[in-house]
């Protein structure tokens, strides 16, 4: 018998003694390295998905003329920081989308039909 059958013929056993399968112990580790890469292949799409997002807002606003921009109410040189997220009109807060459905509840006018005279 050769020494690396001998060791495999050992059981193996954990600190609190219970008997370690190596089976189990070696499909834990490829899940867990299967779990990095599924995340870190997430963290990339997102970041592409991000990237490309900015792109077509750039090429959107860049796009149009200097007379829609100004209706809008922006100029040329505010459409990089538009796109990248980061503009901040002066004495505005930043925009939150997260609260906007909560705004748009707030603003809303509920018509009520007119009692009907009988």
């Amino acid at each position: 018998m050769s020494a690396q059958s001998q060791f495999n013929a050992v059981p193996s056993f954990g600190a609190n003694g219970a008997r370690i399968d190596e089976l189990e112990l070696s499909m834990a580790a490829r899940r867990a390295r299967a779990k990095l890469v599924y995340e870190a292949v997430q963290a990339l799409v997102a970041k592409f998905k991000s990237w490309n997002e900015r792109r077509q807002t750039f090429a959107e606003l860049d796009s149009l003329d200097d007379r829609t921009l100004a209706d809008i109410g922006i100029n040329r040189a505010e459409i990089a920081q538009i796109a990248s997220g980061h503009y901040v009109r002066d004495g505005y807060a930043p925009f939150d989308a997260s609260a906007a459905p909560a705004v748009l509840a707030a603003n809303v006018v509920q018509v009520r039909p007119a009692a009907r005279a009988a």
